[in-house]
C-alpha cells in the first residue's frame, strides 16, 4: 500500500498544489475556478485528474515503501503531514472553504480520500479510481503519527517516564529476547532488575524541606547518613506523597513536628500511616511494603537493587507491592535490562543509543498492537533533530532491518514518510522516493542526476536549495573579506590601466590599498592557512601571493618572481621549436 498523491487548495503557505508521493505513478490535477454569488473565487466541480503509471523498479520489497520530504525550514514539510492527518480525520484545514484529497493505493485498488472535496473527472485513458470516500470513514489502513508529530505526541515521547518505556521494551523482549540485535548483535536482553537511587530520585529541597535539619535530628538519634539510608528514603517518600495530597498543610506540620521531636522508628511510621489521609485503596505506605523494599541489596550508599528477574517474568507481576508500583509509576524506580553474557546493559548505554532504541521500541509496539491493520502509514517528522549524524546515516538501513524483524511477528504493508534536513537520509533513497519542497511547491532539482548514493555536499546544495553554499556564515565572511579586497585591487588596476583617473590620484589610492593590505596581512595569511577545503585554500593563497608581490618592498622577492616568470617564458618558447 502507499500514498500516491495529495492535492490541497490552501493551507498556510501551500496553495493550489499537488504532491506526488509514489515512484510508481505520476498524477496531475487540473484545477479550475469560478466566481460564486458573493464574488469569491471557488474551485469548480469535475476538475480533471490524470493518474498515469510510471516505469519503475523499486529498491524496496513490494510491501514496503519509503518517502522522504526535504527542503529548507519553512518550506512546508511538517505542514504536509498536518494536511495528511487532517484529511484522513476530516478536520478543517484552515476554513471550511479549503479542500483536499489524497489518492491511496491498497492492493490493486485506487481510493480517493476526500476532505470536503467535490467530484473529480478522470479521463478514460487514465487509471480509474475504484472508490471515493470521506477521510473519517476510510478504515483501510492505520495512520500512525502518535509519537512523531510535534502537536500530538513527540513531546510525550521525549519526556515519558521510565515505566512507560520499560513496559513496552519488555513486551518486545518477551516476543523475542534478541529483538534489538538488528541494531547491534550484542543487544540481547534476557534479564531485568529494579534500581532505586535514594540520593537523586527524590529531592527534599524541591519539596521545600530542610534536608540538613532532618539529618541532624536523625543523627541525634544515632541514625547517621550512610548508616541508615532507608530512613532517609522513607522520610523523602512520605514528604513527597504528602506534597501531592491537597489540603494537607496541617497534617504535614503535625508529621514534621513528630519527626523533629521523636525517635524515627517504625512505630512513628505506623502512627503516621494510620492517619486517614494515607488510607489509600492500595495501602501504599504499609509497613510490610516498606520492609519488603528494605530487603534489597545495597550497591552503593544510596543505591539499592532488587533481585534479578527473567524477561519472561512480567514487570507488572513484580509490582504487586503498592509502594513499588507507586515509585515505578512516578519514575523514581528504574528498570535496567541486561544479559550476563554481554557487555551491554541499558542503563550504561549513551543517551544517543537510548534514544535510538526508544525510537524503535515505540514504533515496534505501535505496529504490533495495530496488527489487525494490514496496511499502515507512519509519519516521522524531522527525526534527524533527535539523532546525531551516526544514527541519521543508519536510519533508513536500520528501518529496513527493523521491518524485516517485525515481519517475523506480523504481516503488513507499510509506507514510511520522513521529513528531514539530513543529506544521509536523502542519499539512501532514489530521487523517485523524495519530495523536494521550496516555499510550499514541489520541485524537481535532480532531473539529470540521482540522489541514491550521491555525494552529501551535492545533496545539501541541491536537495535543500542552499543556493548560498554549504559553508558556515562566519567562515564564509572571513574568507570573502580576502576575496573582496583582492577584487577591489583588481578593479583599481583596471581603472589605472584605462587611465580614467589622474596619475596622482592613482598613486594615492595605491598607497591607501597598500596600507590596508599591510594592516590585514597577518590575519589574511592565518585565515588562508586554516581553510579546510584544499582547492579553496589554494585559490586564496594565489590571491595573497599576488597581493604580496605587488605591495611588497622586498626587492629580492620581486627579482625571484621575475626569474620564475622568465623561466616559464623560455620554456614556452622552447615548446614552439
Amino acid at each position: 500500500m502507499e500514498l500516491v498523491y495529495l492535492w490541497v487548495e490552501k493551507y498556510k503557505n501551500i496553495k493550489n498544489q499537488g504532491f506526488n508521493f509514489s515512484p510508481r505513478f505520476e498524477c496531475k490535477f487540473f484545477d479550475e475556478y469560478e466566481t460564486d454569488e458573493n464574488g469569491k473565487e471557488k474551485l469548480k466541480d469535475n476538475c480533471k485528474l490524470e493518474i498515469n503509471p510510471k516505469k519503475h523498479k523499486s529498491i524496496f520489497p513490494d510491501n514496503i515503501n519509503i518517502t522522504a520530504i526535504v527542503g529548507e525550514n519553512g518550506s512546508g514539510k511538517s505542514r504536509l503531514f498536518e494536511i495528511i492527518r487532517n484529511t484522513f480525520k476530516n478536520k478543517i484545514l484552515f476554513n471550511r472553504d479549503n479542500k483536499s484529497f489524497i489518492i491511496v493505493k491498497i492492493n490493486n485498488k485506487i481510493y480517493q480520500v476526500n476532505n470536503a472535496f467535490g467530484k473529480i473527472n478522470i479521463p478514460t485513458n487514465s487509471i480509474q479510481i475504484d472508490e471515493v470516500i470521506e477521510g473519517k470513514k476510510f478504515k483501510k489502513f492505520f495512520l500512525s503519527d502518535e509519537f512523531f508529530i510535534p502537536e500530538s505526541g513527540y513531546e510525550k515521547y521525549k519526556n515519558d517516564n521510565i515505566s512507560y518505556f520499560s513496559q513496552r521494551f519488555q513486551d518486545l523482549l518477551q516476543l523475542d529476547k534478541s529483538f534489538f540485535n538488528f541494531l547491534n548483535k550484542e543487544y540481547v536482553f534476557n534479564k531485568y532488575q529494579f534500581t532505586l537511587d535514594i540520593s537523586q530520585n527524590i529531592n527534599m529541597k524541591d519539596l521545600g524541606i530542610d534536608e540538613e535539619g532532618v539529618y541532624s535530628v536523625l543523627s541525634e538519634d544515632g541514625i547517621r547518613y550512610g548508616q541508615k539510608p532507608w530512613h532517609k528514603f522513607i522520610i523523602k517518600i512520605l514528604y513527597f506523597y504528602m506534597n501531592k495530597i491537597e489540603d494537607n498543610a496541617e497534617f504535614s506540620n503535625e508529621i514534621e513536628m513528630k519527626i523533629w521531636n521523636q525517635d524515627f522508628s517504625f512505630e512513628l511510621i505506623q502512627e503516621i500511616l494510620q492517619n486517614q489521609v494515607f488510607q489509600t485503596p492500595t495501602n501504599i505506605f504499609s509497613i510490610d511494603n516498606i520492609k519488603s523494599i528494605m530487603k534489597w541489596k545495597m550497591q552503593y550508599s544510596d543505591i539499592f537493587q532488587s533481585n534479578i528477574f527473567s524477561i519472561s517474568e512480567g514487570i507488572e507481576k513484580k509490582l504487586s507491592n503498592g509502594l513499588l508500583k507507586y515509585l515505578y509509576e512516578e519514575g523514581f524506580l528504574n528498570c535496567n535490562f541486561f544479559n550476563n553474557n554481554s557487555k551491554y546493559n541499558f542503563t550504561t548505554l549513551s543517551s544517543g543509543e537510548k534514544e535510538y532504541i526508544k525510537y524503535f521500541t515505540y514504533n515496534s509496539h505501535n505496529l504490533y498492537r495495530r496488527r489487525s491493520f494490514k496496511n499502515i502509514v507512519f509519519l516521522f517528522d524531522e527525526i534527524d533533530n533527535t539523532f546525531n549524524p551516526k544514527w541519521q546515516k543508519a536510519i533508513i538501513n536500520d528501518s529496513m532491518k527493523w521491518l524485516e524483524k517485525m515481519e517475523q511477528l506480523i504481516n503488513f504493508d507499510v509506507h514510511l514518510l520522513f521529513t528531514s534536513h539530513s543529506p544521509f537520509i536523502l542519499s539512501d533513497l532514489p530521487k523517485e522516493n523524495v519530495i523536494f519542497l521550496e516555499k510550499g511547491i514541489q520541485k524537481y532539482p535532480f532531473k539529470d542526476k540521482q540522489t541514491f548514493g550521491a555525494n552529501i555536499h551535492t545533496l545539501l546544495s541541491d536537495g535543500f536549495f542552499m543556493s548560498d553554499g554549504l559553508m558556515g556564515e562566519f567562515a564564509k565572511g572571513r574568507i570573502e573579506e580576502i576575496k573582496k579586497f583582492y577584487e577591489r585591487f583588481k578593479r583599481f588596476e583596471d581603472k589605472e590601466k584605462s587611465k580614467i583617473k589622474l596619475k596622482r590620484l592613482h598613486k594615492q589610492q595605491r598607497i591607501k590599498l597598500k596600507k590596508t593590505y599591510k594592516r590585514n596581512k597577518v590575519k589574511f595569511e592565518h585565515i588562508q592557512s586554516i581553510i579546510g577545503e584544499p582547492f579553496l585554500q589554494t585559490v586564496i593563497k594565489n590571491y595573497l601571493d599576488e597581493l604580496e608581490l605587488i605591495f611588497s618592498s622586498d626587492k629580492n622577492r620581486i627579482d625571484s618572481e621575475i626569474k620564475q616568470l622568465e623561466a616559464k617564458i623560455n620554456k614556452l618558447k622552447n615548446l614552439k621549436k
